[in-house]
């Protein structure tokens, strides 16, 4: 299971060149793969987290305005969701690759 490690709004100001990086260079991927990415106890978080359930039948799988991404971060696989612009970046211990203990 991966974990949720920031979001592009908390991202630390020294290390946005590879959050930029990380965005370019992304991979569209489906729902599905995401969810098996992240594995279904952090999909159920972040979809709880951004108020999926409050809106009968609009889900995380099908909101419009959500895309579903991999890529590289500090030379670790990640993978992230797209909500309203606003990147959700899990990572295999939820924190930073490459980021101080």
């Amino acid at each position: 299971m991966m974990r949720l490690a920031a979001n592009c709004v908390s991202w630390p100001r020294h290390r946005v060149s590879e959050l930029i990086d990380m965005i370019e260079h992304e991979r569209d991927i489906t729902q599905k793969t995401f969810k098996h990415a992240i594995g279904p106890e952090s999909y159920r978080d972040i979809e709880a987290g951004l108020g999926y359930g409050e809106c009968p039948g609009l889900t995380l799988g099908n909101d419009w305005s959500v895309t579903f991404h991999s890529g590289n971060l500090a030379g670790q696989r990640v993978y992230y969701v797209r909500h309203s612009g606003i990147e959700y970046v899990f990572t295999n211990d939820g924190t930073l690759p490459g980021a101080p203990a």
